[in-house]
């Protein structure tokens, strides 16, 4: 599981170093596909491929059953 919060800054070229503690899991795991999105503290999260296409599934089918929360959906998923 990759949780926690890691102090990080982007380089010049747009990369972000991964924290020691999760590349050993990603290699542990052969998980090397990632999902990143901006979250709303001035941070990202990090979802490995597999996990946010289920997660998203969750969500999607949330926004249908309820309008009122469409809106977030589409700022968090990016325009569903």
């Amino acid at each position: 599981m990759y949780t926690g919060a890691y102090p990080a800054t982007m380089d010049t070229y747009g990369r972000i170093k991964i924290p020691g503690k999760f590349r050993n899991i990603m290699e542990l795991h052969d998980e090397y596909k990632f999902n990143i999105f901006l979250g709303f503290q001035k941070n990202i999260c990090l979802y490995p491929h597999e996990k946010w296409t289920c997660l998203r599934n969750q969500l999607e089918s949330t926004a249908q059953l309820a309008p009122e929360t469409q809106d977030f959906f589409r700022i968090l998923l990016g325009c569903m």
